[in-house]
């Protein structure tokens, strides 16, 4: 079974890189932009070999209304005995630098985001951050960071990092192998392994197996609203 709570365990503080979105120039004379994170394709690539193995990871290309698409395949344990490969997509525009490199990069990187990798990241407010820029045409030109915005970031959002993974990492692993039951008794295996989690919310368990068994038959539900679970970190993220 693939570990889906190490696929999206934060990455080592080195290598999360960021990149200015936009910046701005203070009537001192001073430069900010709008630091966004990001980790490299590489460091994802690497994640999955040591998640899911060499041979148990896949990627795909395509194109899309002027846009590459990229698809994700691992190969997931769907009962006892057997594994079938399970795809997830998104896509990318060109990039300003080097566009179709850049689009095949960011692809991968937003594909990896739907299994969770690097999705801890997407939960930062963007923070402005002061830095070294150069006048080019008229328009300021990032070129370095005077500050490290990992200073930036709100305290809070920091420390709470850790917490919010395990958490929502958790509730993923649960839907996946919901989508596997087939029979009432597998249903309460799946709700006995994973009643302490269930039961936070205040639910009795007559409640909660009704809305397992609920989500099982209807897929289409997410687990973390039919919980109650926030769900911090859904939103497609910044490549």
């Amino acid at each position: 079974m693939v570990d889906f709570a190490a696929l999206a365990a934060p990455f080592p503080k080195d290598a999360v890189s960021w990149r200015a979105q936009s910046i701005s120039k203070k009537d001192d004379g001073s430069y900010s932009a709008l630091a966004l994170a990001y980790i490299d394709a590489r460091d994802v690539m690497n994640r999955l070999d040591d998640v899911c193995g060499v041979a148990g990871w896949q990627c795909k290309y395509s194109h899309a209304n002027g846009k590459t698409v990229c698809d994700i395949g691992i190969k997931c344990l769907i009962d006892l005995v057997s594994h079938e490969w399970i795809w997830k997509a998104d896509g990318a525009g060109d990039s300003d630098i080097e566009a179709e490199k850049g689009a095949l990069s960011d692809a991968f990187k937003r594909a990896a985001v739907r299994w969770g990798i690097g999705r801890y990241l997407y939960s930062l407010d963007a923070v402005w951050v002061p830095c070294k820029a150069k006048e080019w045409n008229g328009k300021p030109q990032w070129q370095s960071w005077v500050v490290d915005p990992w200073t930036k970031v709100k305290p809070e959002q920091r420390a709470g990092f850790e917490t919010a993974r395990k958490q929502n990492g958790k509730w993923e692993i649960i839907a996946d192998e919901l989508r596997a039951v087939g029979t009432e008794a597998e249903l309460a295996v799946i709700w006995k392994k994973y009643q302490p989690e269930l039961t936070v919310f205040q639910r009795s368990d007559a409640e909660i197996f009704k809305q397992l068994q609920d989500i099982k038959d209807n897929m289409k539900l997410d687990l973390m609203q039919m919980v109650g679970m926030p769900q911090g970190f859904n939103e497609i993220g910044r490549a």
